[in-house]
């Protein structure tokens, strides 16, 4: 039994995350037993804007990730899909990604309503 047992770990993304900081924490959150929870935001700057193109990271990493089906260590839910009263920590990978979080509204006040930040 890992030491984040019963824990849920929310991380928010929107375009150009910094891969890094996003794939690290999720395999060690996950390997301590932490519930991962992968916000994709429909925000910021994509480098080969295409319409139907996935939020995707700096180096190219997609959300859904490619490398690690849905399921066991994590899934993908949309920001409205969340429940704010689950959530025992936020994860916000760096990169561009929280230049477009930051002015979001919607990402804002989903920040707000957590409570670890109350």
């Amino acid at each position: 039994m890992g030491k984040l047992e019963e824990k849920t770990v929310a991380i928010i993304v929107a375009n150009e995350f910094e891969d890094i900081e996003l794939l690290y924490p999720l395999l060690r959150l996950s390997e301590e037993g932490a519930k991962i929870i992968i916000i994709p935001v429909k925000a910021g700057l994509h480098p080969r804007p295409v319409a139907e193109k996935p939020i995707s990271g700096r180096y190219g990493t997609p959300i859904p990730l490619e490398v690690m089906r849905e399921g066991k260590r994590y899934i993908c839910l949309e920001l409205e899909k969340v429940n704010v009263n689950e959530i025992d920590c936020l994860v916000i990978p760096g990169g561009f990604s929280p230049d477009a979080l930051r002015i979001n509204g919607e990402v804002l006040n989903f920040v707000r309503k957590i409570k670890c930040f109350k």
